[in-house]
């Protein structure tokens, strides 16, 4: 390209070759990049997360018994048995549910007696494992007197905790499981005030459970 002046020279903006060939290579990769569709460019992103399956709820009936117990300064009250109702939900291996049960024990001081011992209130939260065939949970709440003992009258409160270390579990069909614990400890402690009642019980449980 020739600029006006006194004679022919060669201006200084005249185009370079190799600098448009690259204007044009880089052109044609952003054509290329704003060409792609919105589906291919979603294709390419990470795959959304499934909807979170909501929580499972369940009821169960629980019978246990107790041989082995140790009751501070009460000796005379060594065996107990009794039953239980829960409830609750579920989130995969996680679950929260709530605990009402009736502890029933045998005194045997001068003959043989069946007291209505305590009624236990009790909040848990429990995680199952190996495919939901074993269960730990543990379990909180207040325990109440509802009969008379020699040395404490019926209405004191105090406190319960179960702690069911491994629980076994076998489903039957697709709605109910029998759950059986071999062995656990709960602390059954409804007077705390003067001579303490404070009952560690060493269990075993079975139960039937129903989820839906």
């Amino acid at each position: 390209m020739v600029c006006g002046g006194s004679g022919p020279r060669r201006c200084g903006c005249a185009a370079n070759p190799a600098s448009n060939a690259r204007l044009g290579v880089l052109g044609g990769l952003a054509l290329a990049c704003f060409s792609v569709s919105p589906r291919t460019a979603a294709a390419s992103g990470p795959p959304s997360a499934g909807p979170t399956p909501p929580p499972q709820a369940f009821v169960a009936l629980d019978g246990f018994g107790s041989v082995l117990s140790e009751a501070a300064d009460r000796s005379n009250l060594s065996l107990a048995y009794g039953f239980a109702v829960e409830g609750g939900a579920r989130w995969s291996r996680f679950g929260l549910f709530g605990r009402l049960e009736q502890d029933i024990w045998v005194a045997s001081e001068f003959e043989s007696r069946v007291l209505y011992g305590a009624t236990n209130l009790a909040v848990g939260a429990e995680f199952r494992y190996f495919n939901g065939r074993a269960r730990t949970s543990l379990a909180l709440g207040p325990s109440i007197l509802v009969s008379d003992t020699l040395l404490d009258e019926a209405g004191e409160v105090g406190f319960y905790c179960m702690l069911r270390p491994v629980g076994l579990r076998w489903p039957l069909g697709e709605t109910f499981t029998l759950a059986f614990d071999p062995l656990y400890p709960t602390i059954v402690a409804p007077v705390l005030s003067r001579i303490p009642l404070v009952r560690v019980e060493y269990r075993t449980g079975l139960g039937l459970e129903a989820e839906f």
